[in-house]
């Protein structure tokens, strides 16, 4: 996630080292504003960035009182259940409500910072504040999506092998502890190498070469977007096809049994067309929400792992840099987007105070 360091991106397409504050020229640096200004007098770039600017706020005004309500009904949970809690979903849930929250101000803070001028008399202090935003925010959005990941797993669990979930103590506060230590040390490296300049939060190369900068952001990539959804797909995918096949098995054992009296078979075939059309719904409404999810996380990751595997030399043109915008703006709502989902459709039975 490159939230608010374009230049950072555009060090790396062109091979170039990142500028320090101390060395960055006056007339490269008025040559750089140019540019921006030009772009951002473009008609098509105004555009979107209204629509982008409406996005933000959208997001920011449904997503941030959403993850709060998410995070009360957990507490309450905790209080009135709390072995359903922590034993149950309400430990990722909550994780996940509360990583989201934070991803929302963090990126919210991030773009403030980008379009106010920056504190030229201390560049100490604006360092320490791009390590720790920075760092903060890819390591609450690593966990934000392998809270997900760690909700559909015990989904996975419970309806594919229930026997083997049910021996299993505590299993998601030990696997929190997995994924908070795991996001910590995937991005320690951003301390090192964020700080502030007359662009705003870049970064520099690590040991005198980019290398170590594109082979961290490929691992961190690995870790917070192509392992996890990989195995969201597949593990919902079981649990939709598992719920599915299972009205069908039930018919197939019946049919072995004797004849019933023709009235009773009419009920029969009544209430299985009635428990088909329950997990049909399910399938729609899981398929929908991972659609959802997908179309809001691609663009961003997608254009992150093109740039760290090499692409041809692309101009900071109107389109590209309008595009830019979007993909960061549909990243931006997801966080908002996951609460919605949460307090909508994972609020079953299991997660509800009694």
């Amino acid at each position: 996630m490159s939230y608010g360091t374009n230049t950072t991106w555009k060090g790396y397409r062109e091979g170039t080292t990142y500028f320090d504050a101390s060395n960055f020229a006056a007339e490269d640096y008025q040559e750089y504003a140019d540019e921006q200004d030009l772009l951002a007098n473009d008609p098509t770039v105004r555009t979107v960035a209204a629509v982008t600017l409406f996005v933000y706020f959208m997001a920011a005004v449904m997503g941030i009182p959403a993850n709060l309500y998410v995070l009360f009904r957990m507490r309450r949970l905790a209080k009135t259940d709390g072995e359903r809690y922590r034993s149950g979903t309400g430990v990722a849930l909550c994780s996940m409500a509360a990583a989201d929250l934070c991803s929302l101000l963090l990126i919210l803070a991030q773009n403030i910072m980008q379009i106010t001028p920056q504190i030229d008399s201390d560049t100490i202090f604006m360092s320490v504040v791009c390590k720790l935003m920075l760092f903060c925010t890819h390591t609450v959005t690593g966990i934000s999506i392998w809270s997900w990941l760690l909700l559909s797993t015990m989904r996975y669990l419970a309806v594919r092998h229930p026997l083997f979930h049910l021996r299993i103590w505590r299993m998601p506060y030990r696997a929190l502890a997995f994924i908070v230590l795991m996001s910590l040390a995937l991005n320690a490296w951003l301390l090192i190498a964020v700080h502030s300049t007359v662009f705003g939060c870049t970064q520099e190369a690590l040991f005198n070469s980019l290398t170590f900068n594109r082979m961290f952001h490929i691992v961190e990539s690995v870790w917070s977007f192509c392992v996890p959804f990989a195995m969201i797909i597949f593990m919902d995918a079981s649990v939709v096809l598992k719920s599915t096949s299972c009205p069908n098995i039930f018919l197939r054992t019946k049919k072995k049994k004797k004849a019933l009296e023709k009235l009773v078979i009419m009920s029969v075939r009544s209430t299985s067309l009635h428990i088909k059309q329950r997990p049909t719904r399910s399938l729609w409404r899981w398929l929908a929400i991972a659609l959802i999810c997908i179309i809001l996380n691609t663009p961003e990751n997608l254009y992150r792992l093109v740039m760290l595997f090499g692409m041809p030399d692309v101009h900071e043109e109107a389109l590209h840099f309008a595009a830019r915008m979007l993909a960061q703006a549909l990243y931006f709502s997801q966080f908002a987007f996951n609460a919605v989902y949460l307090a909508l459709f994972v609020f079953d039975k299991s997660t509800r105070p009694k």
